[in-house]
């Protein structure tokens, strides 16, 4: 194979293709000469055998046939009694014994000399006697029957032996051909034997060449087809194998890959044409496509989608069909005027649709060339959506998103012109700065989408409360301002801010509930105070803020000595926030005694709050400002842990038989993790709520009872104790008080005080003592600073007082001594009693 292979090697495809059907084809000659001689010494053979033998049987068959046929028509005339029939019928049959008697001698000479010496010996003189016999029975019917007869008989019996030596005579040949086929039968299997072997050697040598060519070939032949296949499939990126200069192959290969190239090109070109056709079709852009006559001959479905025309309807018309009328002719004779000389234009434009309605177009108009033709192509994008959205983001830059109102910007640029205004008319102008009293409460306790609704309507109520050419901004949250010119008598202001107070205080209905919303507003006048904008805005704001401070819903006007306030408030504010990382907070306890035997009972946690400069500030005023700026959830959360944490010491000392309350604001009981909060904290300490006492202020937890029972249950399930503090200021409901899951009432101090002079307080105080024993609740005092105080509390059944009569809020270790004072000396009295 190697050497078929090297042997190929040496010679051009071409020429491999030549030689190997030359080859091929003298391989093919040469089977079918072996074959043909093959199939010729067999004819020979059979042909000897068939044209002496078989011939032979076949010749005397069919004459003795013939002798047969006529021995039977002879009998039938002569069995026939008919005169006219034998007369008629017996010169023809002589005439065929005649015949038959000459065929007999012919076929004597044609057989082989055995047959013919076998004819001679056996067949000769019966042959002729039948003949005569025959012949004679023939003449002498007409005239003498039983001489007829006779010859008849003798015809007869002639037949019989020649009909026996017939038979014997096909017996001898059949045994001959028997002979000879054997004979040939050997001689066809030897000479098959080797037409076989030749065969088989020639086939193979064929197969074996073309196999060793099919291989040599293979290679080259399936680089190429693979290359056809892949062109075929219009896979254009594979490249066509190389071959060596010269070859066959080298040149197949150039053409294939000019064909890829080509078909590479034509591909990206129908390409383009069928991007082109889907971007023209589906890009969202309009396009119209028109000749030099300006007449449209094509357009995209976004022209149909967007105008309401079909392409059938415009198809040959003047695009001016979708004019809108709003652009004169010298805008068109500029634009062509324009595509004429630079071939292209651009600019907005309002077109109208089939409806009627109007659109707004960023048109792009090019002119192509093709040869001496030249086109229009427009390309409008639809911009009436942005031109709306352009007109309300420059609304919204200057409104309230929510309200509709003017937002800051626009009012103080609206300010700006109206101070202006009023220095050249040297008139006076108001800013109302109103703020809405517990909106806060309305989103966290109704939501934020209430609360929307909400403001809202006081949006729509303030309209109605000042003069059309006044200006309601709002500034942002639930703060809107006012700006009302040319004030000529600053006591009208007053019935403004009255009427504003009045209308805002309408009941709301909110969440098919009607609710009451207050407000407050602050007043600032140009140019008394101030002749600056924001400082006009400012004032308002801090007389507003006064507003608040002298219990809402209710106005103010700005007065110098408010700003100093609010600038002491809002570093107080800053402060505050920090007061936590600072660690300026601390804590005391006051001892809560019982009546009888002035034993330590439990001791309340107050948080003090030691600022680094100012002092010791206010709890009243610093608790209040940490809810007002959300810090309280923080503080209270400090607190909790700081008091669990002391009682864990005192737990630790042997200090166990008596609890810690703490003080909850109502922003802590409305925080949904103030639970797990404390349920952390009592963990990380290791105490159990058992210890810890928690008391609510009754005023606040009276205002948000609903939103704060589930929270209350959930501490009560933990182990808390509850208790209301600062009872009777807060008109609690008897039917809300049974509600709640409290033990313990404080009587409010401000009843204490005056309760042995002020029969009111002394009422009070009774009131509150006999309810908590009808309810089944302890009832402890706060404020007890003289004795005679505690005598009434006590002729009253009063259990536990607490106040200065027996200790003023102590220090942690201050407390621990005492409470070791006190209980010696509760030691030592029970010891004199043994």
């Amino acid at each position: 194979m190697n050497k078929i292979n090297s042997l190929f090697d040496k010679i051009s495809l071409r020429k491999k293709l030549f030689i190997t059907p030359v080859i091929l084809f003298i391989l093919l000659i040469a089977i079918w000469i072996i074959f043909y001689n093959f199939i010729k010494s067999q004819n020979s053979m059979l042909r000897d055998i068939s044209e002496n033998e078989i011939y032979s049987i076949r010749e005397i068959n069919q004459f003795f046939t013939d002798v047969s046929t006529n021995h039977s028509n002879i009998q039938s005339l002569l069995l026939d009694n008919s005169s006219k029939n034998i007369e008629k019928k017996s010169s023809e049959i002589i005439k065929k014994l005649n015949e038959l008697d000459k065929r007999y001698k012919k076929l004597k000479a044609s057989m082989k000399r055995d047959i013919k010496s076998y004819f001679e010996e056996n067949i000769d003189k019966i042959f002729d006697n039948y003949i005569d016999s025959s012949k004679e029975a023939i003449k002498i019917s007409a005239l003498d029957n039983s001489l007829s007869n006779f010859y008849i008989f003798t015809s007869n019996g002639n037949y019989a032996i020649l009909n026996s030596d017939f038979k014997n005579l096909i017996s001898n040949i059949e045994k001959d051909i028997q002979i000879d086929i054997e004979r040939a039968s050997k001689k066809m299997n030897r000479n098959f034997n080797i037409f076989i072997l030749v065969s088989i050697t020639s086939i193979s040598l064929i197969a074996y060449f073309i196999f060793g060519l099919s291989q040599h070939l293979s290679s080259e032949l399936n680089e190429i087809l693979e290359s056809i296949k892949a062109l075929s499939n219009e896979e254009l990126n594979k490249e066509v194998p190389k071959y060596q200069k010269g070859d066959d192959f080298y040149q197949i290969s150039i053409a294939l890959e000019k064909l890829r190239i080509k078909l590479k090109e034509k591909q990206r070109a129908e390409m383009k044409l069928r991007l082109s056709a889907k971007v023209f079709e589906n890009i969202a852009e309009m396009i119209i496509v028109t000749d030099k006559n300006n007449r449209i001959i094509d357009v995209n479905k976004a022209f149909s989608k967007i105008t309401g025309y079909s392409k059938e309807e415009v198809i040959g018309k003047n695009p001016n069909i979708i004019q809108s009328g709003y652009q004169d002719k010298n805008f068109y004779k500029n634009l062509w005027k324009s595509l004429i000389k630079d071939g292209y234009w651009q600019g907005e434009i309002w077109d109208r649709k089939k409806n009627g309605a109007l659109i707004a177009n960023l048109l792009t108009i090019s002119t192509i060339k093709d040869g001496d033709n030249y086109y229009y192509i427009a390309v409008a994008a639809d911009i009436t959506k942005l031109k709306e959205s352009q007109e309300r983001a420059e609304f919204l830059a200057f409104h309230d998103t929510l309200t509709n109102l003017p937002n800051r910007v626009l009012f103080l640029d609206r300010l700006e012109h109206a101070i202006k205004k009023s220095i050249r008319n040297e008139s006076k102008l108001a800013i109302l700065f109103i703020d809405l009293d517990q909106f806060k409460n309305i989103n966290d306790t109704l939501g934020h989408p209430v609360g929307d609704i909400l403001l809202q309507e006081i949006a729509q109520r303030l309209k109605k409360t000042v003069r059309p050419e006044d200006t309601i901004a709002r500034l942002g949250g639930d703060e809107f301002v006012i700006l009302i010119e040319n004030i000529k008598d600053e006591t009208l202001l007053a019935t403004i801010a009255n009427r504003i107070l009045k209308e805002l205080s309408k009941p709301v209905l909110l969440e098919s509930k009607e609710s009451i919303i207050t407000c407050s507003i602050g007043i600032s006048i140009y140019p008394n105070d101030g002749v600056d904008g924001d400082i006009l805005i400012q004032n308002a704001d801090t007389a507003m803020y006064a507003a608040k401070a002298e219990g809402r819903n209710n106005y103010q006007f700005y007065r110098k000595d408010l700003t100093i306030i609010a600038k002491e408030k809002f570093a107080l504010e800053n402060d505050l926030r920090k007061v936590l990382s600072r660690n300026e907070l601390t804590l005391k306890y006051q001892p809560q005694v019982d009546t009888m035997e002035h034993k330590m009972m439990g001791v309340e946690a107050l948080v003090r709050w030691k600022h680094n400069s100012k002092g010791f500030i206010s709890p009243e005023l610093f608790i209040r400002l940490a809810e007002e700026i959300g810090m309280i959830n923080d503080i209270g959360k400090w607190v909790f842990r700081e008091a669990c944490k002391q009682t864990k010491i005192w737990q630790d000392k042997g200090m166990n038989n008596f609890r810690v309350a703490v003080n909850l604001s109502v922003k802590q009981l409305m925080n949904p993790n103030l639970v797990q909060d404390f349920k952390n904290i009592l963990e990380e300490v290791g105490i159990e709520a058992e210890t810890i006492e928690l008391e609510v202020t009754e005023s606040y937890i009276m205002e948000h009872i609903e939103k704060c029972i589930d929270t209350l249950y959930k501490l009560k399930e933990m182990g808390f104790t509850l208790a209301i503090d600062d009872f009777g200021t807060g008109y609690s409901s008897l039917s809300y008080l049974k509600k709640l899951p409290i033990k313990r009432l404080k009587v409010d101090k401000s009843f204490v005080m005056d309760i042995y002079k002020d029969s009111d307080d002394m009422a009070i105080a009774k009131t509150i003592l006999a309810m908590g024993k009808s309810l089944g609740l302890e009832v402890i005092a706060e404020g007890v600073e003289e004795e005679e105080q505690l005598n009434f509390l006590m002729q009253q059944g009063c259990e536990e007082v607490q106040g200065y009569y027996f200790s003023k809020p102590l220090m942690p270790d201050e407390l621990e001594e005492w409470y070791r004072k006190k209980y010696a000396t509760i030691k030592k009295n029970e010891n004199r009693q043994l």
